[in-house]
Protein backbone atom coordinates (compact mmCIF):
# COMPACT_ATOMS: atom_id res chain seq x y z
CA UNK A 1 0.00 0.00 0.00
CA UNK A 2 1.32 3.44 -0.94
CA UNK A 3 1.18 6.17 1.67
CA UNK A 4 0.87 9.83 0.77
CA UNK A 5 3.92 11.83 1.75
CA UNK A 6 3.07 15.24 3.14
CA UNK A 7 4.96 17.84 5.10
CA UNK A 8 3.88 20.87 7.09
CA UNK A 9 4.66 24.16 5.40
CA UNK A 10 4.34 27.91 5.97
CA UNK A 11 3.93 30.40 3.14
CA UNK A 12 3.89 34.19 3.34
CA UNK A 13 0.73 35.43 1.62
CA UNK A 14 1.20 39.16 2.20
CA UNK A 15 3.90 41.24 3.90
CA UNK A 16 4.20 44.93 4.62
CA UNK A 17 3.82 47.70 7.22
CA UNK A 18 5.62 45.53 9.82
CA UNK A 19 2.89 42.89 9.73
CA UNK A 20 2.32 39.82 7.58
CA UNK A 21 -0.26 37.21 6.69
CA UNK A 22 1.00 33.64 6.51
CA UNK A 23 -0.70 30.44 5.42
CA UNK A 24 -0.04 27.23 7.32
CA UNK A 25 -0.78 24.01 5.50
CA UNK A 26 0.58 20.85 3.99
CA UNK A 27 2.75 20.25 0.95
CA UNK A 28 2.37 16.93 -0.84
CA UNK A 29 5.09 14.94 -2.58
CA UNK A 30 4.51 16.79 -5.87
CA UNK A 31 5.02 20.16 -4.14
CA UNK A 32 1.37 21.25 -4.15
CA UNK A 33 0.63 23.52 -1.15
CA UNK A 34 -2.78 23.16 0.51
CA UNK A 35 -3.44 25.94 3.06
CA UNK A 36 -5.37 25.01 6.22
CA UNK A 37 -5.06 28.10 8.43
CA UNK A 38 -4.14 31.77 8.05
CA UNK A 39 -2.39 33.94 10.62
CA UNK A 40 -1.80 37.67 10.93
CA UNK A 41 1.26 38.56 12.98
CA UNK A 42 4.18 40.87 13.49
CA UNK A 43 7.27 38.93 12.38
CA UNK A 44 9.04 37.53 15.44
CA UNK A 45 6.04 38.16 17.74
CA UNK A 46 2.95 36.27 18.78
CA UNK A 47 0.00 35.71 16.44
CA UNK A 48 -2.46 38.64 16.40
CA UNK A 49 -5.25 36.77 14.59
CA UNK A 50 -5.80 33.19 13.43
CA UNK A 51 -8.52 31.90 11.09
CA UNK A 52 -9.38 29.05 8.75
CA UNK A 53 -10.45 31.70 6.23
CA UNK A 54 -8.04 33.78 4.15
CA UNK A 55 -10.79 36.34 3.63
CA UNK A 56 -11.30 36.73 7.39
CA UNK A 57 -7.55 37.13 7.95
CA UNK A 58 -7.38 39.93 5.38
CA UNK A 59 -10.50 41.56 6.83
CA UNK A 60 -8.76 41.64 10.24
CA UNK A 61 -5.64 43.10 8.59
CA UNK A 62 -7.75 45.80 6.90
CA UNK A 63 -9.22 46.77 10.29
CA UNK A 64 -5.79 46.69 11.94
CA UNK A 65 -4.16 48.93 9.33
CA UNK A 66 -7.19 51.12 8.67
CA UNK A 67 -7.24 50.51 4.91
CA UNK A 68 -7.77 47.69 2.42
CA UNK A 69 -4.50 45.97 1.54
CA UNK A 70 -6.04 43.81 -1.21
CA UNK A 71 -8.97 44.62 -3.43
CA UNK A 72 -11.32 41.84 -4.54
Amino acid sequence: MLEAVQSLAVQTVWQGEGVEVVALGTRDASGFFSPRRFEVHIPGDAVLYRSDSQSAAFHYLDILLGYAVMEN
